[in-house]
């Protein structure tokens, strides 16, 4: 934003002292090399989650889990909260969807915990609840209702192996998560700065 400034100045410091224009030039350059570089990790860090994400994508449909999980399930809600499994169903039955990688257990597993939770009917559970501002574990079962509240949280396999992003839920709706099968220990992060309150109701 202050570049074009930046050049004005110098530029005008050139034409009164002559002297100064190399040493303008300098300090433009000087800058690039490390300017190219992080540019350059930050177009590698977002074609690597690209490439997770697209992965992810395209492989959900092929797995048996998806026939059996509610259609409004989102699985990547991080960058693709829109994409329900449902569509993806749809759009692998109608040859709208590229070929899927090859299903790694890896893959699986990662697609299956996406597959894991969904928005619940019924009020948010407000007790047997926890606040922090760290990442904490929990172990999840089938049956279990989740209410967020304060924050939103980053939910992740522990150990973490997911393939792509995060699963991110928030706590703007009344609407609780709902836990599809036994997950077992789950990393929760809080998604922003300052704690987070878990609610947990068992079934």
């Amino acid at each position: 934003m202050t570049l074009t400034a930046l050049a004005l100045a110098a530029d005008a410091l050139a034409r009164r002292w002559r002297w100064f224009l190399p040493i303008a030039a300098a300090l433009f350059l000087v800058g690039i090399p490390a300017n190219i570089h992080a540019a350059t990790r930050a177009r590698d860090a977002l074609r690597a989650r690209d490439a997770a994400t697209r992965a992810t994508m395209l492989s959900l449909p092929h797995d048996p889990m998806a026939r059996t999980v509610p259609r409004r399930v989102r699985p990547e809600p991080t960058t693709a909260a829109a994409v329900t499994i449902g569509w993806l169903l749809d759009a692998e039955r109608h040859g709208k969807l590229a070929a899927a990688p090859r299903l790694t257990p890896d893959l699986q597993s990662s697609d299956q915990f996406r597959l894991s939770f969904v928005g619940a009917r019924g009020p948010k559970p407000s007790a047997s609840c926890r606040s922090t501002r760290h990442a904490i574990v929990v172990n999840l079962r089938k049956g279990d209702r989740i209410g967020l509240y304060d924050n939103g949280v980053f939910l992740e396999p522990s150990p973490p192996d997911l393939i792509g992003p995060r699963l991110l839920f928030t706590p703007e709706s009344d609407q609780p998560i709902g836990v599809l099968r036994d997950v077992g220990p789950t990393r929760a992060t809080p998604a922003a700065r300052g704690s987070v309150r878990i609610c947990i109701d068992p079934p």
